[in-house]
């Protein structure tokens, strides 16, 4: 076998090997179509099929790709006006009082989940955790890091979406059974004050999962921070 013969048996068994040497190159592809005409027919291979058929499959990966693009992007803006609109609400309430209203009815509606339940830590909490409403419990020291735990030795972070399978009867009195996953943000009061968890349960398993975003459940919890910092509770 001659050297250029061995060139060839090499360059063939290259390209057997890796089909895609030829066709993502587009200047190969151009050449091989305008040589196509004049091959026999015996010895042609329907390069503009198969080049047609590479094209097809590169567009539908990239409608895919835009497809999954826009569908992010309409959650994203969706997500981002239902934090606003829910922040607007915030910003109407003049006590605590109002705030108890709020998580109650208000709140839950505009941010689409079934139950919304705020958990604050208390020193003089010492038998067992207090439930003063459906949207409201005092608890002891320390129940809060213990909650976002849930039994296992993971770091603590501010937010926590999760699936569950058994709901807390304190924290969704009426749903208990219905509840399939929650958002957990923790609050942080300063230094001096005991932290505070505030907590979205929803009926959908789906609705909150550890894959998720963060970013928009991190700013409603800072802001509703700020407006509980200027509150004695």
């Amino acid at each position: 076998m001659d050297n250029q013969t061995k060139e060839i048996f090499q360059i063939k068994r290259k390209i057997l090997s890796n089909p895609n040497i030829i066709l993502d190159d587009i200047d190969l592809m151009k050449t091989l179509i305008s040589q196509s005409d004049t091959i026999s027919a015996g010895n042609i291979v329907d390069i503009r099929s198969l080049a047609m058929k590479r094209l097809e499959t590169r567009i539908k990966k990239v409608e895919r790709t835009n497809k999954t693009i826009v569908a992010a992007a309409y959650e994203n803006i969706s997500g981002t006006n239902i934090i606003h609109e829910a922040l607007l609400k915030l910003m109407e309430i003049n006590n605590f009082h109002d705030l108890e209203n709020q998580l109650l009815i208000d709140l839950p509606s505009i941010l689409k989940i079934s139950n919304l339940h705020l958990m604050l830590e208390n020193e003089l909490q010492e038998i067992g955790p207090t439930k003063l409403r459906n949207c409201l419990s005092l608890v002891k020291p320390g129940t809060v890091d213990q909650y976002i735990r849930a039994g296992s030795q993971t770091n603590i972070k501010k937010i926590t979406l999760r699936r569950i399978s058994s709901a807390s009867r304190l924290v969704y009195p009426n749903l208990a059974d219905e509840i399939k996953s929650e958002a957990l943000i923790k609050l942080d009061f300063g230094s001096s004050r005991l932290p505070a968890l505030l907590l979205m349960g929803s009926t959908n398993s789906n609705q909150f999962h550890s894959k998720q975003g963060t970013e928009l459940l991190d700013f409603f919890g800072k802001a509703i921070e700020r407006i509980l910092r200027h509150w004695q509770i």
